[in-house]
């Protein structure tokens, strides 16, 4: 509504923030969930999470490593801060390791699971064994996720 808000009357959040009656930071992270993944805005408005998870959620740049911490959050039940830890502890620099770097192909299908995971809108995970080769896996929680994925790759 908010949103709608500021493209309808062409408001700022100040101006909206006046208006309505919140503080502007409010009406800023109401509009910041709007970046979530849509599974992740629903279990928000079936307060299958609160705001304070979705606010965690929101600050893991990765889609797919999104998606699939709002799963462990709720398959573990995770707490707000349990999450925020989770969260900080993900989003922490690794140690400096001797490992080699990923090569730029190892990228590409990163991308791809990523796209994968926002068209699907859910966990998708891409197992790469070489020369071509691997294998994709689609996660699901339900039958019904379970068909909305179906119906959406045969229409």
């Amino acid at each position: 509504t908010y949103q709608r808000l500021l493209d309808e009357c062409q408001l700022t959040h100040e101006n909206l923030s006046d208006r309505v009656g919140k503080r502007r930071s409010t009406v800023t992270n109401f509009i910041g969930l709007l970046k979530l993944p849509p599974q992740i805005q629903q279990g928000l408005k079936e307060e299958t999470i609160s705001m304070g998870h979705a606010k965690a959620l929101r600050s893991i740049k990765d889609i797919a490593l999104q998606l699939s911490v709002y799963n462990e959050t709720i398959d573990k039940g995770l707490s707000v801060r349990a999450l925020e830890d989770l969260v900080r502890r993900l989003n922490q620099p690794a140690e400096k390791k001797s490992t080699p770097q990923s090569s730029p192909i190892a990228g590409a299908y990163q991308d791809i699971q990523n796209r994968l995971c926002t068209r699907l809108e859910s966990k998708v995970e891409m197992k790469i064994k070489g020369k071509g080769k691997g294998q994709i896996v689609i996660n699901f929680k339900s039958d019904d996720e379970l068909n909305r994925i179906l119906d959406f790759i045969d229409p």
